[in-house]
């Protein structure tokens, strides 16, 4: 969390100058539950610094601060949508975790289901169990399919 807010800080653009694999791994490391292999980092990391990437992160971190500025409407957005929609959430993110699940669920005034029994609706919260973080779809693949 520390990290976004310096990229997303003017001084953003210098930051990304010192970034490096090690440091990316031991910092992207930390919002997974099931750490990633070294191979998913290794991808991860080739992901990020495709055709300069770096050069950008400092610009796509604004999210953070349209996220403040516009959260009446998207947070409108997910309250009035007549599309079926699921959240599912990983617990032991430090970013979105517990609290972002228990939030959206408040928003489409329903209970959170836990992975074991979760029944799909119109609007569903569904919670994974503990061991699992902020990218579930990478940590238990299987378990988000389902």
């Amino acid at each position: 969390v520390f990290i976004q807010k310096v990229l997303a800080s003017p001084i953003g653009f210098i930051v990304t100058r010192f970034m490096n694999k090690r440091s990316f791994g031991k910092r992207f490391s930390a919002v997974f539950g099931r750490q990633p292999t070294k191979q998913e980092l290794d991808e991860f990391w080739s992901i990020l610094v495709h055709n300069n990437g770096l050069r950008v992160q400092s610009y796509l971190i604004q999210y953070m601060n349209e996220r403040v500025r516009n959260k009446t409407v998207w947070v409108d957005a997910l309250r009035n949508s007549k599309a079926p929609l699921c959240l599912i959430d990983g617990p032991c993110d430090p970013v979105s975790g517990i609290h972002l699940a228990e939030a959206v669920a408040d928003i489409w005034e329903i209970e959170p289901s836990y992975a074991d029994h979760a029944e799909m609706g119109k609007r569903t919260v569904v919670i994974l169990p503990s061991q699992f973080g902020h990218y579930p779809q990478v940590e238990c693949p299987s378990m988000v399919l389902s």
